[in-house]
């Protein structure tokens, strides 16, 4: 899968490859011990006032569907995310069940890839890893991120139409202090990345 995704990446450039399997052709650096800690590498390495982060488990991905996300892409965001509609991962993917949220605008699940700015990145990376450390815990969650923003996200769970992308983008932007665009990307492929070896199985057999 690295392979298949850097080979897409590299229509747009010169990827940089964080961790993962030594390549001599690669332009590479040795990941951190956690997803923050590669995200601090590659933000440091980043050659570029913006750089697109793309994850490595994207069997599917096509370069197309890259350059539509960024099409659409706010050049004024510290970060820009695809929310894709889950349906037409379910569609095109039937064998890899996503995890989504329901909104008022529909169904999303969060995209694998990320447009950032670098400066934007690096302000908001210590609290990103506070927010990171206590992933599994709500009520330490919700004291790092603040009370309205822990409020959306119920809300999304509980009452979805009570809940829009721009009310998302404004409690997740002030929790960052940088401004985060949610950007409705038609892909599925985008969306749909392999979280578990079961997963592998089914598209393999497939």
């Amino acid at each position: 899968m690295v392979d298949r995704v850097y080979d897409v990446a590299k229509t747009f450039g010169e990827p940089l490859v964080i961790g993962g399997p030594n390549r001599e052709s690669w332009r590479q650096a040795p990941g951190g011990d956690s997803f923050v800690e590669s995200l601090s590498i590659a933000n440091s390495l980043a050659q570029s006032a913006q750089y697109l982060v793309i994850f490595a488990d994207l069997p599917f991905l096509k370069a197309e569907s890259i350059h539509a996300f960024l099409s659409n892409c706010d050049p004024e965001a510290g970060f820009n995310y695809p929310v894709i509609p889950v349906e037409l991962c379910m569609k095109e993917y039937p064998q890899l069940p996503r995890t989504s949220l329901k909104l008022r605008e529909g169904h999303f699940t969060g995209g694998n890839i990320c447009l950032i700015e670098r400066t934007a990145c690096q302000s908001a990376l210590p609290i990103v890893e506070r927010a990171y450390a206590a992933r599994k815990s709500p009520i330490q969650l919700g004291k790092i991120a603040g009370f309205s923003t822990l409020i959306r996200m119920v809300g999304a769970k509980t009452i979805p139409k009570a809940v829009t992308i721009r009310g998302l983008e404004k409690s997740v932007g002030k929790f960052l202090k940088v401004p985060v665009k949610g950007v409705i990307t038609y892909a599925a492929d985008i969306g749909t990345d392999i979280d578990s070896y079961e997963q592998y199985q089914a598209i393999t057999r497939g």
